[in-house]
């Protein structure tokens, strides 16, 4: 019977603590700076518990431990914040709020819920899955820079104290596209300065910087933020460029390597590109038409009535396309006939109704951008 007893004693001093992984891979930021902590980050039923000292400081706010009662009081501005470690009711400037789960004592270290903290001291708190972090905005302003001119796809030129400077993004590195040495310059890099000029030209945003401010050239190095998302990792998650650390400004490499092995495994942006590139080229047995570096006739596309056409082209990946199909009464404005971008890989197509009507006979299609294709649809 005493054996029962211990036993469901036991048992019930297990269950009584809730479940809890520490995790080196956690990481919290701060304002775009990573957090260090004596003891890692532990996640405890999905919810991720920190030192408490660190994060309170690192948002500013003031810290009273009281150890015989194992309460915290985190005091920032109008803000006062009391968690009473165990307990899973916590208040805020004196209103009672039900924690996921309560702070708890690791190791010997207490770790608090880092997104109930943030939150009440008035920060706004994102996941990043993919590199595994806490990502925590204080809501302080913030000095923002306009840009004012992509100059390639890792390179700006903003509006910085009053004057121009470039911006080298610190970590990652797109093709060439504009460099002096016309060979050195690279199709992708192109793509990728036409993505970055899409969300970054005459746009506000946030500069972080390392150990260096500056290269050897003068450039400002920085991390840029934009809408609370750093796009050095964008490039790098979408495939538009490569790590390229230099140190000692290496704060994020471990994340930007991991980023890299994503888009790499998922081929994609230049990934996919490289890889095109590499294949042996091999006569075509594709009947749809490709496209020379000038421009190419004699293809006939062949459709009866009322079916659907298809014309495709290998151009220059990310250039504009423009196609135009002329019947009998003029310039075709069938659905699916709008311009378009070739992809990646340089592959564009269009599929279009041909009419139910349209007379059986050759019409002429029309394709152009960085060069002219002329194509014939023969409607049976």
């Amino acid at each position: 019977m005493r054996r029962i007893i211990a036993f469901l004693i036991i048992t019930a001093m297990l269950f009584s603590f809730p479940a809890f992984a520490a995790t080196d891979e956690t990481k919290v930021t701060v304002d775009g700076k990573q957090l260090q902590f004596d003891v890692p980050p532990a996640v405890v039923q999905g919810r991720t518990l920190v030192p408490l000292r660190a994060i309170f400081e690192a948002l500013g706010a003031t810290l009273d431990w009281d150890n015989p009662t194992k309460t915290v009081t985190g005091t920032k501005g109008s803000t006062t914040i009391v968690l009473t470690i165990g307990n899973k009711t916590a208040t805020i400037n004196g209103a009672k709020k039900d924690l996921d789960v309560p702070g708890t004592i690791i190791n010997s270290r207490t770790l608090v819920p880092a997104r109930f903290i943030a939150e009440a001291l008035g920060a706004k708190v994102d996941w990043d899955a993919a590199t595994k972090t806490v990502v925590i905005k204080s809501g302080a302003a913030a000095t923002t820079y306009k840009v004012l001119r992509v100059v390639d796809g890792d390179t700006l030129e903003i509006e910085y104290n009053g004057a121009k400077e470039k911006v080298r993004l610190i970590g990652v590195d797109t093709p060439e596209s504009v460099h002096p040495d016309a060979a050195k310059n690279n199709e992708f890099g192109e793509i990728a300065s036409i993505f970055t000029k899409g969300l970054l030209e005459g746009k506000e945003i946030e500069l972080e910087f390392d150990v260096q401010e500056r290269d050897k050239y003068g450039r400002l190095l920085a991390y840029v933020w934009i809408n609370g998302k750093m796009y050095n990792k964008t490039l790098l998650e979408e495939g538009y460029a490569k790590v390229a650390t230099f140190p000692p400004n290496v704060k994020y490499v471990e994340d930007f390597k991991a980023l890299q092995t994503v888009a790499r495994d998922g081929n994609k942006g230049l990934w996919a590109y490289e890889e095109k590139a590499t294949e042996p080229t091999a006569p075509s047995q594709s009947t749809q038409p490709t496209a020379p570096s000038t421009s190419e006739t004699g293809n006939v596309l062949k459709v009866k009535a009322g079916e659907n056409a298809t014309a495709s082209i290998q151009g220059t990946p990310g250039k504009e396309y423009t196609i135009s199909v002329y019947y009998s009464s003029g310039a075709s404005k069938a659905s699916g006939l709008e311009p378009k971008k070739a992809d990646a890989n340089g592959n564009v197509s269009w599929t279009w109704k041909v009419g139910p009507s349209t007379k059986p006979g050759q019409y002429k299609v029309v394709i152009e951008g960085d060069k002219k294709i002329e194509l014939t649809l023969e409607v049976e």
